[in-house]
């Protein structure tokens, strides 16, 4: 797929600033607002958003979950020996 530019506004929010990325690119890569990417200041002064970084936390999310379901009761009676 050939490079496609895009402008965006840089904008304010509380202390940070905030650079909106079109509807194009959040519908391509399926972003939902909330989910984590990661971004990468190149030393080219360009910046890299990579929105796999998502995948990576929501496996960790997954596995934790699964985790302290199938050991919740071992971690509740160690808790309780501790005290």
């Amino acid at each position: 797929m050939a490079e496609k530019y895009y402008q965006s506004n840089i904008t304010a929010f509380e202390n940070s600033l905030v650079i909106t990325i079109p509807t194009e690119i959040v519908q391509r890569l399926r972003l939902v607002k909330g989910e984590m990417v990661k971004i990468t200041m190149n030393q080219d002064k360009t910046l890299t958003v990579d929105p796999n970084a998502r995948i990576e936390d929501k496996a960790l999310d997954e596995l934790v979950e699964h985790a302290m379901s199938h050991y919740s009761e071992v971690l509740r009676q160690l808790n309780e020996s501790d005290g």
